[in-house]
């Protein structure tokens, strides 16, 4: 039995499963041997195979919250996900002080668009780990889509900060109302916490329309193909030389009543080899939706170098580079892909196939900006952009950003 933990917890799960399958032949040590074989199934993701292991051990045993929480996982994983929110419910009756099936019933809400209720199961997270730091960035993210009323400590941060912004006048000057607003909120966040690291560098204002972008850089890592989502999807990307002005950026996407409600983004640059260190990202449904918003924003915002329509995600263009013409088509650029790569993917991976969700940003400043603003400004000082100052002469360090500039 040892030799088996020892194998498990070392990584090498296969030899695990070899000598459990031949003792369970001849041994009175069967449920726990099946223990570790579903333990063993689960971390090489044989999840339908776990999930029968698991089946079997609870026939003999249902008191166990430990294998009620693996088969949870293993439907997780494969997108059953009404399967694993009832078994994550059955782990909590055994051991209501277990802080992690909490995480994982927010999420799959989070998912399902239940933005309030996924709120409501990683504040229980916190309340028996507040250490978990999953829940925690899951949550600061859910509150900028639902306003919620709680004692928890980080929705009165949130609450307090967004009423902050609502106090400030952006039609003065714009660059000393957002360090106003920035310092103050820190002074909050210090005095309630201290300092904590969020290592989260994009600014997303969501629409109903969920990219699912997660799902289509998998299918490309995995496969070189690129999905027939991302041939409809244009997006207009912003260039600008500063920090200060990627703030501004985000504030106006944050604020501007764009004719279609598109998902934006603002962020820096982390991977190697891409010029345009700050940008914005405006995410379109076609081509004509896409030149009839930039020419909106012409005369809308003059603090930007660049704008310019583009298709897709960079690695796709850089690896096909038909892909990037913005008239190419997916039977253009993927004459030789097989038709049934993506159905093959979803059907493995059904939990990434979402394409439907309600999780629409509020309007306003947040928890979540202020913390990705701290993350900005010391990325500007990192590459020697000085317009940091102007906001704050203090940054906050992020090993996050250290360990991508390495």
């Amino acid at each position: 039995m040892k030799q088996i933990i020892e194998l498990i917890n070392n990584g090498d799960s296969k030899k695990a499963l070899e000598i459990i399958n031949k003792a369970l032949t001849n041994t009175s040590e069967k449920l726990n041997l099946y223990y570790l074989k579903a333990k063993a199934e689960f971390s090489l993701s044989y999840f339908n195979d776990c999930i029968k292991t698991t089946n079997e051990i609870i026939l003999h045993n249902n008191k166990d919250f430990g294998v009620y929480n693996l088969r949870a996982l293993s439907h997780f994983n494969i997108g059953n996900i009404k399967n694993s929110i009832d078994d994550f419910k059955k782990t909590i009756q055994i051991n209501p002080k277990f802080d992690k099936p909490y995480f994982f019933i927010g999420a799959a809400m989070f998912n399902s668009g239940r933005v309030k209720e996924s709120i409501e199961y990683f504040i229980k997270c916190l309340i028996f780990n507040k250490n978990n730091n999953l829940a925690r960035n899951s949550l600061i993210n859910a509150l900028t889509m639902y306003e919620v009323f709680n004692e928890n400590i980080y929705v009165k941060l949130n609450k307090e900060i967004h009423q902050l912004n609502n106090s400030l006048d952006y039609n003065q000057n714009l660059e000393s109302e957002i360090a106003k607003f920035y310092n103050n909120s820190n002074f909050i966040i210090k005095k309630n916490f201290g300092f904590f690291e969020y290592n989260v560098t994009q600014l997303y204002r969501r629409s109903s329309r969920y990219l699912n972008c997660s799902r289509h850089k998998k299918i490309f890592n995995e496969f070189k193909v690129i999905p027939k989502f991302c041939f409809s999807c244009y997006k207009i990307q912003i260039s600008v030389k500063n920090v200060i002005s990627l703030i501004k950026l985000h504030i106006f996407f944050n604020q501007y009543n764009f004719k279609h409600n598109l998902t934006r983004k603002c962020m820096i640059e982390l991977r190697p080899n891409i010029r345009d260190m700050y940008k914005g990202l405006i995410y379109c449904e076609s081509l004509n939706q896409a030149e009839s918003i930039k020419e909106e924003l012409k005369d809308k915002i003059n603090f930007v170098s660049d704008i310019q329509i583009k298709k897709g995600c960079t690695e796709f263009g850089n690896s096909y580079p038909k892909f990037k013409k913005l008239d190419s088509k997916y039977s253009d650029v993927g004459k030789d892909w097989g038709a049934t790569i993506e159905e093959n993917f979803d059907k493995k991976h059904p939990n990434l196939n979402i394409f439907n969700t309600s999780n629409v940003s509020l309007k306003g400043l947040f928890l979540q900006d202020v913390l990705v603003f701290r993350n900005w400004l010391y990325f500007a000082q990192k590459i020697n952009d000085t317009t940091y100052k102007k906001i704050s002469d203090n940054t906050f360090k992020s090993n996050f950003i250290d360990s991508k500039l390495k």
